[in-house]
């Protein structure tokens, strides 16, 4: 007996969840790889303290000088008191035309795509499937040791810091 028959019989009813993760081929991680350009942090801006979009600014200053063709990319949905906050730690670090909000999108894929790492740079998180979904599209992902391991195995697939 299937899997699916025995979920039919027994339950009465079987639903697709479906999962929005599209993969990558090699030829694709390929033809993007020389195109890909900043850093991508991604979440609810409103969020900041939680998803640590300060940690990530205040992070990226401290590299910033050392990737000079590289910026940072922070998406997803804002209200203008946390874009100030946020804009305001990049003054302070410095780094404030390197720091961009690109506001919510519908289009996680092809801005994965398009950048060269992802951060998880968050204080607390549950299953970060964030970082699944940046790995399928080819990107490399640092996070904290206390979020993302075991997804990420430290200098195989990411960074834990």
């Amino acid at each position: 007996m299937s899997l699916k028959k025995f979920i039919e019989e027994n339950s009465g009813k079987l639903y697709n969840m479906p999962i929005f993760i599209m993969y990558y081929t090699v030829i694709d991680y390929d033809e993007y790889f020389d195109k890909r350009k900043n850093i991508l942090v991604c979440g609810r801006v409103y969020a900041w303290y939680v998803k640590g979009f300060d940690i990530a600014i205040k992070a990226f200053a401290k590299i910033a000088e050392k990737i000079p063709n590289t910026d940072l990319d922070i998406v997803g949905e804002y209200d203008q008191k946390s874009k100030i906050h946020l804009e305001n730690i990049a003054i302070e670090c410095g780094v404030e035309e390197r720091v961009h909000f690109l506001g919510r999108s519908n289009d996680m894929i092809n801005i994965m795509r398009n950048h060269k790492v992802f951060v998880l740079s968050s204080r607390t998180e549950g299953f970060p499937m964030v970082i699944t979904e940046a790995m399928t599209q080819g990107l490399p992902c640092v996070s904290f040791e206390r979020l993302s391991y075991p997804i990420i195995i430290d200098s195989i697939d990411g960074l834990l810091v």
